[in-house]
């Protein structure tokens, strides 16, 4: 029982669906009908919204609702835009039965839109012709809502001589489907972007409130200086089968430099100062484009620096190069190996900042040795020794002869002092 209920009410909730559709489209109704035995039903309407320039075309079916059968039926159709009657011969026509007639015109691109009607003549069992019917045919006004939104996809990284492929989004903000969509990138001669293949992409339809994406395949031109540029959409599309307005949109696409600094050191061949084992550091511009604000810094765990770790330079032309020197002494100890890291910053022609890093790894490094903790005049803890190895001394027996020396005076004089002292107490 429930479920007949249930079933019921879905079948009432279809019809009303269905009803609710066929109020929105076949929108040409049949206005009246007269008292002549003969009528019309099943009116179809193609298309089943009518613009200014459709092709269009009614069918219905001419009845026989009176007593009686009707010999020899003649109809005729009037149409307001058609500049004669059409006229149909349907041979007899029985109690109840029906005859198809099919009525093809079209409507003008200079028509205003409203209501038209069109009339509908019989033979009636009198055997005179009467009016059977009155069609109401609806002209709406073409729409003209620009609803088609096109967005560029993706964060692309573009470079000078790239080839691309570019996704383009386009959504249907508008009231209705939209048909038969075009999308054309138009390219002029000082674009930078250029066609690879076809410059224009088709789509069926879009249906309201939904999108749709194709993807154009594009080159960048080699010559093209890092910069914005503009794409421009050409989109063209239907509503009804009726032509739109066309819709022009601009984005920009962002074409970087493609820069690439070498930092190089040989770590082989440190050469030795009188204030630290010295690392050249050089910096060489190998990319395809100027660079500025260039800045060099040193960091280390393992070892300090006795004089700058840190460089500005400025700008780098292309193949330009640099070098920055680094005086290292180990943290801990005479000598000791390690690492150095390489920082090198700048911006490129976009005001876009870089940074690269790079890592050398240092063998043994000798340091200032030794048990002093004063400070030297470059500010580094340790004795004031040559860099690098101790000074050399004489030793007897390993003690050094100015120790022994005093040694031996301290026994001549004590040993006088004795003697002096026993002949005194004597």
């Amino acid at each position: 029982m429930v479920r007949g209920i249930i079933g019921m009410l879905g079948l009432i909730v279809l019809l009303f669906a269905i009803n609710a559709n066929a109020a929105t489209f076949n929108v040409t109704r049949i206005a009246g009908t007269y008292e002549s035995g003969i009528t019309i039903s099943d009116l179809i309407q193609t298309p089943d919204r009518i613009y200014p320039g459709d092709e269009v075309r009614l069918q219905f079916n001419l009845q026989n609702v009176g007593g009686e059968a009707i010999g020899n039926v003649e109809a005729k159709v009037l149409v307001p835009f058609l500049s004669q009657t059409s006229n149909y011969f349907l041979d007899d026509l029985a109690v109840g039965a029906k005859k198809g007639i099919s009525v093809n015109f079209k409507v003008q691109n200079a028509t205003k839109p409203g209501n038209y009607d069109i009339y509908v003549y019989a033979q009636g069992a009198s055997g005179g012709q009467a009016q059977v019917a009155q069609i109401q045919l609806t002209i709406y006004e073409p729409q003209l809502s620009n609803a088609l939104i096109a967005n560029v996809g993706g964060n692309l990284l573009v470079f000078s001589g790239d080839t691309v492929k570019l996704p383009i989004t386009i959504r249907n903000v508008g009231a209705r489907d939209a048909q038969d969509v075009i999308v054309q990138m138009q390219y002029t001669p000082g674009n930078v972007l250029l066609p690879i293949g076809s410059d224009r992409k088709y789509i069926e339809g879009i249906a309201l409130d939904s999108e749709k994406t194709i993807e154009f395949d594009a080159g960048i031109s080699p010559s093209a200086d890092p910069g914005y540029y503009p794409i421009t959409l050409l989109i063209t599309y239907k509503v009804d089968k009726v032509a739109q307005p066309t819709i022009t949109q601009t984005f920009g696409i962002k074409v970087e430099s493609n820069t690439d600094l070498l930092v190089s050191a040989d770590t082989s061949s440190t050469t030795t100062s009188a204030t630290g084992q010295l690392l050249v550091v050089g910096v060489a511009n190998v990319g395809d484009t100027p660079v500025r604000g260039v800045f060099i810094s040193a960091e280390s765990d393992d070892f300090r620096f006795s004089g700058a770790s840190e460089k500005f330079f400025g700008t780098l032309n292309l193949d330009d190069s640099v070098s920055m020197s680094l005086s290292l002494l180990p943290m801990s100890g005479t000598q000791g190996a390690g690492k150095v890291y390489i920082k090198v910053s700048y911006k490129d022609s976009l005001n876009a900042e870089h940074i690269q890093q790079k890592e050398f790894e240092i063998g043994a490094v000798a340091g200032f040795g030794g048990i002093g903790t004063g400070n030297t005049a470059d500010g580094i803890t340790g004795t004031n020794q040559r860099f690098g190895r101790n000074s050399q001394q004489f030793t007897i027996l390993g003690i050094q002869p100015i120790v022994i020396g005093g040694i031996l005076i301290l026994l001549v004089a004590a040993f006088f002092g004795y003697k002096w002292y026993r002949r005194r107490h004597k």
